[in-house]
């Protein structure tokens, strides 16, 4: 598991704090249909839907571009009333919008995200993607996107205690390393390091300790953090796909956007 990432790499975007977002200026309407969210009312408000839902934010990053007029975030999030999950099995939200028409508002799930002001947004699960439009109700759209959230939730840590339990032979476990490599997952030069991670595990590296599809998996997820952070959150995505993490319906599945608005 790793944790959600905020890239900023353009010379117009910071970090910020709530109370930024609370000192802004209230957004304008552009045109007749156009209704812009102020961003702490679309941050409060989804911490609002989590609330209720008994999730907690444990880290939150967010940041501005543009005067102020687009916001990026991400969020750590675990289960207010049970113990700390494993660190392989957290939950994470990415968000962004542009109340100056460049983009909507999306909120989107899942175990990596990667939030960047370039404009690319990826995650496992598109909870919310709605335009600012006069007819949006935000508590209510938040709160069918937060179902879908739960939804993909139930399904991963169905599919991670599947993987657990799946206790494999030597041959079971070459098999899928070599579909991971067969379908251009990882680049072939680490195929080295996959087979010593779990092969061969150091000590520490008790992940890949299991005789397991789930350390099967994260021998890979170990190697795929040397890759570029755009490359690694799509590897790792595709990662989860061919171990059956995650899946929900197709109208929900991995958004990967560059809207190429500057």
């Amino acid at each position: 598991m790793h944790a959600p990432q905020l890239c900023l790499h353009t010379g117009d975007s910071a970090r910020v704090t709530r109370d930024t977002l609370r000192a802004l200026p209230l957004p304008q309407p552009l045109s007749r249909r156009h209704r812009p969210v102020p961003h702490i009312e679309l941050v409060e408000a989804l911490q609002a839907q989590l609330d209720r839902r008994g999730l907690a934010i444990t880290r939150e990053q967010l940041a501005l571009r543009r005067d102020g007029q687009r916001l990026f975030g991400t969020m750590d999030l675990a289960w207010q009333a049970r113990a700390p999950a494993p660190t392989d099995e957290g939950l994470a939200l990415g968000l962004r919008q542009g109340n100056d028409l460049s983009y909507a508002i999306e909120i989107v799930a899942g175990q990596r995200i990667f939030v960047c002001d370039n404009l690319a947004l990826y995650g496992e699960v598109i909870a919310v993607r709605r335009k600012h439009t006069s007819g949006l109700r935000l508590p209510e759209e938040l709160a069918a996107g937060m179902d879908r959230y739960l939804e993909y939730v139930g399904r991963l840590v169905d599919g991670i205690a599947t993987l657990k339990e799946r206790e494999i032979e030597t041959a079971e476990a070459k098999r899928a390393i070599y579909d991971v490599f067969a379908q251009r997952i990882l680049p072939l030069r680490f195929f080295d390091d996959v087979d010593r991670a779990y092969f061969r595990p150091e000590a520490g590296w008790t992940d890949c300790h299991p005789r397991t599809l789930w350390a099967v998996h994260n021998a890979c997820t170990r190697a795929a953090r040397e890759l570029p952070m755009n490359v690694k959150l799509r590897a790792t995505t595709r990662l989860g796909r061919l171990f059956g993490l995650g899946r929900i319906r197709e109208q929900t599945q991995t958004l990967d956007v560059t809207t190429g608005v500057n």
